[in-house]
């Protein structure tokens, strides 16, 4: 397995992992069951896991995709930026929470305040999250891609596309 496949196979789970995590968060927080809540936390730390590993595997896999038919240049750089954008949120709600587990099990006076923190950093994360995957989505997949946005850039794969 190579960092393409690594990053193929694991960018769902910072998506996912964004939107679970808040569902469940928002569940505990309606339920005030600290068990739930410890389970969105976990979520989101591994979210962040994830995140990092798809992080690092993106550049290898952008100069895999450079010459494969119907790929998108400009797609993959909205995508790049997007993600470097919404990382450093991914990454602070992960520490947060992951701060907030242990403030938790401390019984801390603070874990109420990290846990809402975590939350508002979960519901921000997600939506950026959505949107880097929405833009990741569009680089191979011109299906997806709106009409009245920049086509396909790679002239060579429109012409293959059309025979």
């Amino acid at each position: 397995m190579n960092a393409t496949h690594l990053h193929l196979l694991v960018n769902h789970f910072p998506v996912i992992g964004s939107i679970i995590g808040v569902l469940i968060m928002a569940a505990g927080l309606l339920l005030r069951n600290e068990m739930i809540k410890k389970t969105a936390l976990v979520v989101f730390v591994g979210a962040g896991i994830f995140t990092g590993i798809a992080y690092k595997t993106g550049e290898e896999s952008e100069h895999a995709i450079e010459s494969v038919p119907g790929f998108s240049e400009y797609y993959l750089e909205e995508h790049e930026e997007t993600a470097e954008g919404a990382a450093p949120f991914m990454y602070a709600m992960a520490a947060i929470s992951l701060a907030s587990l242990v403030l938790i099990h401390k019984k801390h006076k603070r874990a109420k305040i990290s846990t809402y923190l975590s939350m508002t950093l979960g519901i921000i994360t997600m939506i950026l999250m959505i949107q880097v995957g929405n833009l990741g989505g569009k680089i191979r997949r011109p299906d997806i891609r709106d009409n009245n946005q920049t086509p396909i850039e790679n002239p060579s794969s429109e012409h293959e596309e059309e025979h």
